[in-house]
């Protein structure tokens, strides 16, 4: 069984990263959520601990999928989080964080 997670309405072509994490409050001594205002990110803020990158691209919608195999047993029970972000000219950081999502593995 696979577990997907989609992206819509990003930068068309870009690159991609989903970042997923067991954390939506701390993420190395960082309280989050963390606003990137001050490295010039505009209003985004990281939302999810990046304990797991994992690198992919926009299509020409601006949609990007990142299916997730889950190991048999799958851990049940397990929550995560995660949040994309895209490379943009939107602001001085040239990175561009989506809303956050938690997720439970469950049968």
């Amino acid at each position: 069984r696979n577990f997907a997670l989609t992206l819509a309405g990003a930068p068309k072509n870009s690159a991609a990263q989903l970042l997923v994490g067991v954390s939506n409050t701390k993420y190395l001594g960082l309280k989050l959520p963390f606003a990137l205002s001050a490295l010039g990110g505009g209003k985004c803020f990281l939302l999810v601990s990046p304990d797991i990158l994992l690198a992919t691209g926009t299509d020409a919608k601006g949609m990007a999928r990142f299916s997730i195999p889950l190991p048999h047993p799958a851990p049940i029970g397990v929550t995560a989080y995660a949040q994309w972000a895209t490379v943009s000219s939107a602001n001085r950081l040239g990175v561009e964080l989506s809303d956050g999502v938690r997720f439970t593995i469950q049968r």
